[in-house]
Parts: C-alpha cells; structure tokens; sequence
C-alpha cells in the first residue's frame, strides 16, 4: 500500500530558508484558525446540539472534517484524526485560537519536513492534480 518513502527518499528533501518560514507562519496560522473555528464553532457546537451526545458529536464531525478534503484518502485519514483530536481538546478547553495555532504550526512542519512526492498527495478536491 504506503511505503515509507518519505525517510527513504530524503534525497528529495530541500530545506527553505528562513525567510520563507518566517512568512509562512502567520498564513498557516491564519488558515488553521479559520479551519478550527468553522470546525468547532460551527459544525461541532451544532452537533452536539442535533446529537445530545458530545462523543457521537466529535467522531461526526471528524468525519465531517475528514469528508471536507475528499477525494484524497491519506489526507482524509490524517484529518479524521487530527479533526478528532481537536474536537476532544475543544470540547474540554474551548480556546480556538489555541487550536488554531497549533494546527497551523503542524502544517508547516508537515510541508516542511515532508518531501515533494509526499507533500503533493496531500492536495485536496478532484482537481489536485
């Protein structure tokens, strides 16, 4: 299935400057702070409402978070579980700015530290290629 060619292939692997990751980090961040407060704010806190039941409410809406980066499997999978996560930690700490930070500052270590081959699958829609 997977293999782990993003250890193996690290002849692919080209750091970015500083510059680059000193501008990058208020975009991630930014974009991680929309991401969470549309997840938890407006598809959480609703779910919890429909459902009654906060468990039931956080797998459906890491689910819902999961679907929203369709058709790409790897990512949907890694985003069923962060999405998980992040509702977990919201639902006992309801801090989205937290949230939002962490989440874009993990991004940028995954586009950072990932090579090209594994990075480009992690592109959502029909139309990433």
């Amino acid at each position: 299935m997977y293999t782990l060619d993003f250890f193996i292939k690290h002849n692919e692997f080209t750091p970015n400057s500083l510059q680059y990751y000193l501008l990058s980090i208020p975009m991630f961040v930014a974009w991680g702070t929309v991401q969470q407060f549309l997840l938890q704010s407006n598809i959480l806190i609703r779910l919890i409402q429909i459902l009654k039941n906060k468990n039931n409410a956080i797998v459906a809406a890491g689910a819902i978070f999961s679907l929203l980066h369709a058709p790409n499997i790897p990512l949907m999978e890694l985003t069923f579980v962060v999405g998980l996560v992040c509702c977990i930690l919201f639902s006992r700490h309801k801090n989205i700015f937290t949230l939002g930070i962490t989440h874009g500052v993990m991004s940028l270590m995954a586009f950072s530290l990932l090579v090209p081959s594994v990075i480009d699958n992690f592109k959502p829609g029909p139309m990433r290629n």
